[in-house]
């Protein structure tokens, strides 16, 4: 009952791909999503079960939530956004961090 949008590729040639799925988040909430759940290729969905309304009408939900990899603490490959402000700010200064482009030079 979830609206797919698939992206393919880069969204933007000037970064490495990983940086599009800001550019995609972006785009579904300019269409207007409510909330958007950016799932990587490289992951899955073990429980096809559970419903993200689970989650997202909780008492105590947040706007955004990230998954987290016990080996590298934030992981992006799993992010659940609200279509808010915040979010669309906080996504737009992500972009801006033009020093963290290339961040396997930084380890």
């Amino acid at each position: 009952g979830y609206t797919y949008r698939p992206f393919h590729g880069a969204l933007d040639h000037t970064r490495p791909a990983a940086w599009s799925k800001i550019r995609a988040i972006e785009s579904c909430l300019d269409a207007g999503f409510e909330w958007v759940f950016w799932h990587d290729v490289d992951s899955f969905v073990m429980d096809m079960t559970f419903k993200l309304e689970t989650i997202l009408q909780a008492d105590d939900a947040r706007d955004l939530i990230i998954a987290h990899d016990e080996h590298s603490s934030i992981c992006s490959g799993s992010m659940l956004v609200r279509n808010t402000e915040w979010n669309r700010t906080f996504f737009k200064k992500v972009w801006a961090c033009t020093d963290l482009i290339d961040h396997r030079k930084l380890l």
